[in-house]
C-alpha cells in the first residue's frame, strides 16, 4: 500500500500488478499499539465479500488534481484493452458512453475494477482524433 512518496516508484515497476491494499484491509478490524509496535487484525463481517480487482490493464493517471482529466498512463501490452489499440497516452472522455466529466480519480479508476468477461467501451481523444473502443475485461492473473 504505497504511501505518496513511494507511489512514483511503485508505478515505474514494470511487473507490477497493482497495490495490495484496500481490497485486503477493508475486510479486518485493525488495532494499532504503538508503543507496542503491534498491529492485529480480526475478520470482520466483510471477510467473505467477493474481491474486486483491476483487471483492465490500464493505468490512469490524472495530471490536474481535482479536474476530471484522465490519461492513461501504463498499458499491459498483453491485456484486451491494448490489443483493441488503447494506448499510453490516450485521454478518457467516456466511460460506456458517460461522459469521464465528474469522476474522481478514484472512481475513474473503480470503473476498472470488476468481475471480468464485462463488455466496456471507452471513448479517448488521440491526437486530437475522437476514438471508440470496445473489450472484454480478463484478469491478467
Amino acid at each position: 500500500f504505497p504511501d505518496s512518496s513511494e507511489l512514483l516508484l511503485a508505478l515505474k515497476y514494470r511487473k507490477r500488478n497493482g497495490s495490495l491494499g484496500g481490497e485486503i484491509l477493508r475486510r479486518f478490524d485493525i488495532w494499532f499499539n504503538y508503543p507496542g509496535s503491534q498491529v492485529a487484525f480480526k475478520p470482520s463481517s466483510r471477510t467473505r465479500e467477493s474481491f474486486f480487482f483491476n483487471v483492465s490493464g490500464i493505468e490512469l493517471s490524472s495530471p490536474y488534481p481535482g479536474l476530471s482529466i484522465f490519461i492513461i498512463s501504463e498499458i499491459e501490452p498483453s491485456c484486451n484493452a491494448a490489443i483493441a489499440g488503447l494506448e499510453a497516452g490516450d485521454r478518457i472522455l467516456e466511460v460506456d458512453n458517460r461522459p469521464a466529466d465528474g469522476y474522481t480519480l478514484e472512481q475513474m479508476q473503480h470503473q476498472f475494477f470488476t468481475l471480468y468477461n464485462r463488455r466496456m467501451r471507452l471513448t479517448v481523444i488521440r491526437n486530437n482524433i475522437r476514438i471508440t473502443f470496445s473489450f472484454i475485461l480478463k484478469p491478467l492473473i
